[in-house]
């Protein structure tokens, strides 16, 4: 997983983070590894290149670049893929774990 901030109030953001992992008492469980969350740590892209950088933007230059190392980006093939039955099965799989996971926290 990744968390990127590309612009805005990332010091917020990194607050609400913190938070949220405070409030699911992340540090008390077992199974999972939670981050560790410092919002004053926290930086946006757009400072950290010293540039304003819209998320279209990032996104266009994000995809030409893997484009240019030798990824076969392929959207059109993306919703036939979601259908296949190997996906459909891993994707129920996945759901059941969370839906069980989420009763065990009292969320679901």
């Amino acid at each position: 997983m990744l968390y990127l901030s590309v612009s805005g109030n990332q010091q917020a953001r990194g607050e609400l983070l913190r938070d949220f992992y405070r409030a699911g008492d992340a540090a008390s469980q077992t199974h999972f590894a939670f981050p560790d969350v410092w919002p004053d740590n926290m930086a946006n892209l757009d400072e950290l290149l010293d540039f304003p950088i819209t998320i279209a933007q990032l996104k266009e230059r994000l995809l030409l670049t893997l484009s240019q190392r030798g990824y076969l980006l392929d959207f059109e093939q993306l919703p036939a893929l979601l259908e296949t039955p190997t996906y459909q099965t891993t994707y129920q799989t996945t759901y059941q774990k969370l839906l069980e996971r989420n009763q065990k926290l009292h969320i679901a």
